[in-house]
């Protein structure tokens, strides 16, 4: 899980990009589920779009709002 909820800047989409490269190089040695964890609706825009690029090294990604709904999809329940 990404918990971003404390930040207060929206990433440049290089860094969003940098992130699902570093993610995907290493997708053996990750989880095949990242949950994203947002405080509000300005980032939910980001965390799609690295669900997007994830999606290439075969990482499921799901942005969430609340912490309990992240914990149950990443333990394999659907939200």
């Amino acid at each position: 899980m990404i918990n971003v909820t404390d930040s207060e800047e929206i990433p440049a989409l290089d860094v969003i990009r940098l992130i699902a490269a570093t993610l995907n190089a290493n997708s053996d040695k990750v989880a095949t589920r990242l949950a994203v964890l947002l405080a509000n609706e300005v980032r939910y825009g980001r965390a799609r779009q690295l669900g997007v690029l994830l999606e290439a090294g075969g990482i499921e990604s799901e942005p969430f709002y609340e912490k309990e709904a992240a914990v149950e999809w990443l333990r394999g329940g659907d939200v």
